[in-house]
């Protein structure tokens, strides 16, 4: 499935399992609109543009590359599962409107920019390890980061109600943890 152009693409599902969903890749060039639960492909799925979460969703993909390259918007819980392909969210996750619950788990290499988000912030990221490249990871609730974790900038994890956990630390040269 490609859609290139300009405009905002509203997808309502692709799939609820890889066998009944797409089995190649996905390629959203513009912004898009997801207001489905499932977004199951046997390939990679790429979001070029703004991702609005109209729903809760699951993106799943066959052990293949997911990335989000701009913003991911929308009071929505976002779950991204896909084996061992690596995970990307380039733009910061909640800069308009923060989501609900971001969980990213993947035995692939997770990257993530800044994420500002109303609950739970959980990374799996055991094999291919984290990378953090934004400033900013704040939360309602709690924040968990499985795996080996690189920072790539001054890091500040806030939650408002309960403890960050971050396990193997590969440069902490500027980690700050602050409980309000």
């Amino acid at each position: 499935f490609t859609q290139t152009g300009s405009g905002t693409v509203t997808l309502r599902y692709i799939g609820t399992e890889a066998s009944s969903g797409v089995t190649g890749a996905i390629f959203i060039e513009g912004a898009a609109t997801l207001n489905g639960a499932d977004y199951h492909s046997g390939g990679e799925q790429t979001y070029q543009g703004a991702v609005t979460l109209g729903n809760n969703v699951e993106v799943r993909t066959t052990n293949s590359a997911v990335t989000f390259g701009s913003t991911v918007n929308g009071w929505m819980y976002l779950t991204v599962d896909n084996g061992t392909g690596s995970t990307t969210v380039s733009g910061k996750i909640g800069e308009i409107t923060p989501i609900r619950a971001l969980h990213l788990v993947g035995r692939g290499a997770i990257t993530l920019a800044d994420a500002i988000v109303d609950e739970t912030i959980d990374v799996r990221g055991e094999d291919g390890g984290i990378r953090l490249t934004g400033s900013t990871y704040s939360s309602g609730w709690s924040q968990t980061h499985t795996g080996p974790v690189t920072l790539e900038a001054d890091t500040v994890f806030t939650t408002d109600r309960s403890e960050e956990h971050t396990s193997e630390l590969q440069s902490p040269d500027h980690l700050v943890c602050r409980l309000l």
